[in-house]
């Protein structure tokens, strides 16, 4: 037994991890491991350990009796500190759903603080992942499954994952904490990770990287994840005002309506840095002797067919004088440009169909570096009446 591999550290999931959560993992490692992706000379050997554990893991037969010599082979390395067996995993174990917290104190034989601590960031995003949200409850720290319900808790996650989807992340080596951010002060230790994270938007479509700071907690159960939010409540709104494009896609604003739907657009690219596009459209009617009112109905319908084009997450008001501003979001100008020519070979057709008029389009786009949203249109505006 002196060769044995603890293949549940191998593969970074508990010993009572669910199978999706393996497969995940497994799926997430090899495209960190594999010689074709990663060229350093230890890949290979990883790759054969990170391959030869789920093809135990993997199945439920073989991890069965795997389970067996792995818990004789951790009293022989605890010796009379293994105080407490762990329940034998079934075929999709349902352990990992209990409340009782002893089930994910991971002392799977000698760790440090930081591999305990990282197992446990690990394990809480892999379910997250997996939509596992009991499990990353019951991996947050007392403090915080005392003032969250795990109802709230799951329809905070619910909520996030209908508009992002995390496709891969990875944990950055932690630093100690100071001061621990939970109390009483006897649970002092507490470390910071950096999580690096490489999402999905499901509205959109592109995908976004990213990296934020999470704190884990020791307690007397061990590491714990800890959140910090007092009021989740607040937390779902601040979301669903920023990220949540509820509106309804084909009402036409004016500017200052329009100019209050950009501001989420806004938090987000201070906050992550997240590109969007801006410009005003002019429609222009070729025909001559039309009248005012057939002339503001084909210039209304020009815009209809515009605002019901655009993507969920867009947004687009009528400025008045047959101008409209846009707003496209989480593009750049390339993707902008292309987006727009699309719209406008939709428009002209539309409206010659409709009214056997020809239109001629013509838009100003820049790319958002900041500032305030109505002098970006302004200076947009005119530009593109010169």
């Amino acid at each position: 037994m002196s060769n044995w591999i603890d293949y549940y550290r191998v593969l970074q999931v508990a010993y009572n991890a669910e199978p999706i959560v393996i497969e995940s993992t497994y799926k997430r490692l090899c495209k960190i491991y594999h010689p074709d992706i990663n060229r350093s000379p230890d890949a290979v050997r990883r790759m054969q350990e990170i391959n030869a554990a789920y093809s135990v893991l993997g199945d439920a037969r073989k991890r069965n009796a795997y389970y067996l010599e792995w818990v004789g082979h951790n009293r022989k390395t605890a010796g009379s500190s293994a105080k407490q067996e762990p329940k034998k995993p079934q075929g999709s174990p349902r352990a990992a759903q209990t409340s009782d917290s002893r089930q994910y104190s991971y002392k799977q034989g000698p760790k440090s603080d930081a591999e305990a601590a990282d197992d446990v960031m690990t394990h809480y995003f892999l379910s997250l992942c997996a939509g596992q949200y009991r499990d990353a409850y019951y991996m947050l720290c007392s403090q915080d499954r005392n003032s969250i319900k795990f109802e709230a808790f799951e329809q905070w996650q619910r909520a996030v994952s209908e508009v992002y989807r995390i496709r891969s992340f990875k944990t950055r080596a932690p630093k100690a904490v100071e001061k621990s951010p939970i109390s009483p002060k006897s649970m002092d230790k507490a470390l910071r990770f950096v999580i690096e994270i490489v999402e999905e938007n499901m509205f959109s479509r592109k995908t976004n990287r990213y990296s934020f700071t999470k704190v884990a907690v020791c307690e007397q159960q061990g590491w714990r994840v800890y959140l910090g939010y007092k009021d989740l409540a607040k937390v779902m709104e601040k979301f669903k005002t920023t990220h949540n494009p509820s509106a309804e896609k084909y009402t036409m604003p004016d500017l200052e309506g329009f100019c209050k739907r950009a501001e989420p657009e806004c938090y987000r690219y201070k906050r992550h840095k997240r590109d969007f596009v801006l410009g005003v459209i002019r429609i222009n009617i070729l025909r001559e002797g039309l009248g005012q009112v057939l002339t503001e109905k084909i210039i209304a319908q020009g815009g209809s067919v515009i605002a019901k084009s655009l993507r969920l997450i867009d947004s687009f008001a009528y400025i008045g004088n047959g101008f409209f501003a846009v707003l496209l979001s989480e593009a750049r100008m390339n993707s902008a440009k292309s987006i727009i020519a699309r719209l406008f070979r939709q428009t002209e057709q539309d409206v010659w169909k409709c009214f056997d008029s020809k239109i001629s389009i013509h838009c100003e786009l820049r790319q958002y570096e900041g500032g305030d949203i109505k002098r970006n249109v302004q200076a947009c505006l005119n530009s593109l009446d010169k």
